[in-house]
Formats: structure tokens, C-alpha cells, sequence
């Protein structure tokens, strides 16, 4: 008998319960419901601020050209100081400038193969392909009729540049965390490559949007890593290229380009061999014999 009694007690408790239960249930749904809905209505304010954005920087007025100051070596002094390197400083200031004050703002480099850049995914396609192999993105006859090219209006070059979940800014920021946080400098330059490749087939565009310094920046960046693997024909093309590109940020280009005058400088110095012509076909006569006098002269 109480057995029976608290098999009765146990069943009406659970009797009660299911009803708690299920209103227990009922509120989490329903506040789940409320929390998608106003991810939703986020979402669409993101959407509606992105547009507005994009129809901002279309409707800025076109810049007028810049031209880049004209830059001086600073002062060489009788005394340079007991550190060589540190001494021929102003000479190699003097060096990059005599290289690049000449040089006409560069245009986008003839594509070494035939390949372009899909701006949906950042994939290579061939530049006979009517649609990128990876993502499906058609392309189009190019106006000169060599071959075909991804059509990229303003509005679809703007939002290559500002979706952050896009291929564009994902494979700049993954480059630059194995090139600072790694120190896996080819990694970087694998990533690299296409996005600097992107702009200059759109660097039209890329000045129309004020937004060549970025592809100056990339330059930097490809050339500090090919530089620290110990690529240093690429590193000097493109520290070149970001210079002539005369964009907001080529001066980190010049920086670079200094350390790699300087790197080899010390090369010469310690090893007593000046360079070649023949093995450095990406440096110009001028600076052959510079960096040549500058490493074979008395340090004293």
C-alpha cells in the first residue's frame, strides 16, 4: 500500500512538472525568436549602411593629381661617424631619389601569363575562360579584345574593398599574420600576390577611389617578406614599384628599398666583392656603382 501511494505521488509530481517544463520551453523559444529578429534587423541596418557608404564614395568628387615633392638628401658632413652603414646613409638617401625622381607615376605592369584575378573569390582563372573555375563569376569580352576580363563596376570594386568577410581583406589580413606572427614570409607572398595582382589590373579604378595607397601598401609588404627570405630581385622590383606609385603610403616602399641599398652595401664590405652587373640585372648601372664605391671605400 505505500508503495502504491508513492507511485501516486511520484506520477502526480510529474504530472506538474510537464506543464513548468513546457512553459520553460515556450520562453526560450520565444526569446530565441526575438533575439533572430533583431539579429535580422541588424543585419539589414549593416546592409543599408554599407550601400549608403558605397554611394558616398561614388558621389566624391574626383581629386586633382599630385605631384610628389621634390625631396632632398640630407647634408653630408665632413665626419660621418663611427658607424660605416650609419655614415653613407645621405649618399644612399641620395641614391633612391636620383632613381625614382625621374620616373613617371607607374601604370599596372603586362600580366606576366595569361591569368587574371577573380574579384569574387580571388581565384586565377585564364584569361579565355567565360567564367572563373572556382566560383562561377562570368567574365566578359575585354574592351581592347585581348581575351576576356571580370567586369567590375565602381559599386562592385568598392564592395570587393569593404566586405571584410570578402577574399580581398581576409587574404591581406591572413598574409600579414604569417609574415608578423609566424615569420612565414613565403606563405605571405603566396597570399600577397593575387591581391597586389588585383589592383593593378584595376588601378584605374583603384585612383578614381583614392585608394592606391593600398596597393602601395601592399607593395611594402611583398617587399619586406621577399626581402627577409632572401628574394631580393623581387623585393627591390616592388619597393620600385610601390615608389613610382607615389601614393600615400610609398614612403614605407622607400624605407624598404634604403635597407635593402644598405643590406647590400654590407655585402660588399665583408666580403670584398663588389657586385656584378650580370648577376643583378634588377639594379641600374648608377646604382651598381654606388652601392659598389660605398662598399669598397675606407670606412675611416
Amino acid at each position: 500500500m505505500e508503495i502504491d501511494r508513492q507511485r501516486a505521488r511520484g506520477d502526480g509530481e510529474s504530472a506538474s512538472a510537464a506543464p513548468e517544463a513546457q512553459g520553460a520551453r515556450r520562453a526560450c523559444l520565444a526569446r530565441l525568436a526575438e533575439f533572430r529578429e533583431r539579429v535580422e534587423a541588424l543585419g539589414k541596418e549593416l546592409d543599408d549602411f554599407r550601400r549608403r557608404l558605397d554611394e558616398l564614395e561614388l558621389a566624391l568628387p574626383a581629386l586633382p593629381e599630385k605631384t610628389a615633392p621634390p625631396h632632398e638628401a640630407p647634408p653630408r658632413t665632413a665626419e660621418e661617424g663611427p658607424d660605416y652603414l650609419e655614415g653613407i646613409q645621405g649618399r644612399i638617401h641620395l641614391l633612391l631619389h636620383e632613381e625614382t625622381e625621374s620616373a613617371e607615376r607607374m601604370q599596372a605592369d603586362p600580366v606576366s601569363d595569361a591569368r587574371m584575378v577573380c574579384p569574387s573569390c580571388g581565384t586565377l582563372a585564364d584569361r579565355a575562360a567565360e567564367a572563373c573555375p572556382d566560383c562561377g563569376a562570368p567574365t566578359a569580352p575585354a574592351p581592347d579584345g585581348a581575351g576576356r576580363i571580370f567586369p567590375l563596376p565602381p559599386e562592385r570594386f568598392l564592395r570587393v574593398f569593404n566586405d571584410r568577410y570578402g577574399w580581398f581583406l581576409r587574404a591581406f589580413d591572413k598574409a600579414t599574420h604569417y609574415a608578423d606572427r609566424k615569420g612565414d614570409y613565403d606563405k605571405a607572398i603566396d597570399l600577397l600576390q593575387p591581391v597586389a595582382r588585383f589592383m593593378e589590373e584595376n588601378l584605374s579604378l583603384l585612383r578614381s577611389k583614392h585608394k592606391d595607397f593600398k596597393l602601395a601598401l601592399a607593395y611594402a609588404y611583398l617587399g619586406r617578406c621577399c626581402f627577409q627570405s632572401g628574394r631580393i630581385e623581387e623585393a627591390v622590383r616592388h619597393y620600385k614599384k610601390g615608389i613610382l606609385l607615389r601614393a600615400g603610403n610609398s614612403y614605407n616602399c622607400e624605407i624598404g628599398l634604403t635597407a635593402v641599398y644598405r643590406d647590400l652595401v654590407r655585402r660588399v664590405r665583408e666580403t670584398g666583392r663588389p657586385l656584378a652587373p650580370e648577376a643583378r640585372s634588377y639594379l641600374s648601372p648608377r646604382e651598381i656603382e654606388t652601392l659598389n664605391t660605398l662598399g669598397t671605400r675606407d670606412a675611416t
